[in-house]
């Protein structure tokens, strides 16, 4: 049966991956869906097309799907006593982060690995994909019902980000 405690206690040390942007990731999601490509190495222009907003559908995603993963796994985590490290997206993929040295510092953080073998563990890493979404200057110029969404925002906002 699949769990995070049975995949977790598996594990020497986890590796929690989050976006700090529910939004982001929400439409990320969606955009994936709708182009049906959830990794790729060549930009495709049709990411970039709108997507529809729909409140319901993102409140749902926010509180049920995304907030609630990552609460199980902050319990599990608790509960198992693991060493982790957190990679946050938005820092991750800042283009001024060195990302190798970012990974091996959380990495050495955790106790479970020393600088050297993080250093050796990574000395291959080369990214092999491409962000897909270009650089947008508001959040609705992702939706084809952006007066929607505005209307909608007010509601939500409370939602739209989460800590780790």
């Amino acid at each position: 049966e699949w769990s995070y405690e049975n995949v977790m206690t598996k594990a020497d040390c986890i590796i929690v991956n989050y976006r700090y942007s529910v939004l982001d990731s929400y439409i990320s999601l969606m955009k994936a869906m709708q182009t049906k490509k959830w990794l790729t190495k060549v930009y495709n222009p049709e990411y970039d097309n709108k997507i529809l907003w729909n409140k319901d559908w993102f409140t749902d995603y926010a509180i049920e799907r995304y907030r609630g993963s990552y609460d199980r796994i902050k319990e599990t985590l608790l509960k198992l006593g693991k060493p982790y490290m957190v990679v946050k997206y938005e820092d991750f993929f800042n283009p001024n982060i060195d990302k190798r040295k970012y990974l091996s510092e959380s990495l050495s953080a955790t106790g479970v690995f020393d600088t050297t073998e993080t250093e050796k563990l990574l000395s291959n890493y080369k990214p092999k994909t491409i962000k897909q979404s270009k650089p947008r200057k508001f959040y609705e110029d992702c939706f084809s019902n952006p007066e929607e969404f505005k209307k909608n925002y007010h509601e939500i906002k409370h939602l739209t980000t989460y800590a780790y």
